[in-house]
């Protein structure tokens, strides 16, 4: 059974891909920093595994991914969904909430990415994939719209994509078989 890990797994596009990547038969665990009802909720409806850490966080990150890897021997799809938009200008932004932002959207790939993609490289696997959403949604939530976007068909659309992106090399197969 493969394993795919997502993180901002409680709602939006990160949602969409812990329900598809389960119901494609991976073992999907998932990283939330605040909702734990939704986790609950999630964890019940698709049997995926919730992990509360804060990614921008190194140490409390390498420790969630040390879960993972305790109770799965690969990591085949890494779904860096998690991310913050302020629904501010950047001009308006004050050096803390920037900070944040960072730490977030960028700093949390790292802590996520590091310890996955060491592991991907050792694996011997054929499917070995690494996304991120985060700059999709960053665009969509504070720039284009300045509001929240409640548009399904975006994030359906978005957790399509980054399943086949997942399954490429399946998809290879099937077509020259």
């Amino acid at each position: 059974m493969k394993t795919a890990v997502i993180t901002g797994g409680t709602s939006g596009i990160g949602e969409a891909c812990v329900r598809l990547f389960s119901e494609k038969g991976y073992r999907v665990f998932f990283i939330y920093r605040s909702s734990e009802e939704k986790a609950r909720c999630l964890e019940k409806k698709t049997n995926a595994v919730g992990i509360r850490a804060d990614i921008s966080d190194f140490e409390e990150t390498a420790g969630a991914i040390d879960f993972v890897l305790r109770q799965s021997a690969n990591i085949d799809v890494l779904v860096n969904n998690a991310g913050i938009s302020m629904q501010k200008l950047f001009i308006d932004m004050t050096k803390n909430e920037w900070n944040k932002v960072i730490d977030i959207d960028q700093n949390g790939i790292y802590n996520v990415s590091l310890p996955v993609v060491k592991k991907m490289i050792s694996q011997k696997s054929d499917c070995k994939c690494f996304l991120y959403m985060g700059a999709v949604r960053s665009v969509v939530r504070g720039c284009l719209f300045r509001r929240k976007v409640g548009n399904n068909r975006f994030y359906k659309g978005a957790c399509k994509g980054a399943w086949s992106f997942g399954n490429q090399s399946e998809l290879y197969r099937s077509r020259n078989d």
